[in-house]
């Protein structure tokens, strides 16, 4: 049986305090924690522990390479050979042109990576939510039988089973 947890219905009572009222339609205890983080809505994003440096360094990667195949493919408009024995469905090339085409184009990325990277990425991240919180959000996060949904009406939300 799966349980709901939705952000309330009553349009009246949606926010206490500045947070949203969280109803649980549930057999489930919610702690005071749970319930604080649930208060956050359903866009709430945690803040991470750390920055993962290589996960930024690939998400800079990701950014940068598009540009370059659009600067790539912008010098001529046509397109030679024969692409018939080419498979129409084929794995996502992660083919990048070499570098320094454009001088415009490589001092922007430069600055950009220095601009991003220069800073202590190591430095430990403010964290929006307590401990208790964090805690929570483990638990709920196991749950595989509830549901966590924003209500139909009135912009709150709730916790059930369904």
């Amino acid at each position: 049986m799966t349980e709901h947890i939705g952000m309330g219905t009553c349009s009246d009572q949606v926010f206490c305090d500045g947070l949203q009222v969280v109803v649980n339609l549930s057999s489930r205890v919610l702690t005071p924690a749970k319930t604080s983080l649930l208060s956050k809505g359903l866009s709430f994003c945690p803040s991470p522990r750390e920055i993962d440096i290589s996960a930024s360094r690939k998400d800079f990667s990701d950014y940068v390479r598009p540009l370059h195949l659009k600067e790539y493919s912008c010098g001529d408009g046509d397109v030679e050979g024969d692409f018939s024995e080419i498979p129409a469905f084929r794995k996502k090339s992660s083919w990048c042109p070499d570098r320094d085409n454009d001088l415009v184009l490589e001092t922007y990325e430069s600055i950009f990576e220095r601009k991003i990277f220069s800073n202590d990425l190591r430095a430990r991240c403010q964290r929006n939510m307590s401990k208790e919180e964090q805690e929570a959000l483990e638990i709920l996060r196991r749950y595989d039988d509830i549901i966590i949904k924003q209500a139909e009406e009135g912009g709150g939300g709730g916790f059930g089973q369904g």
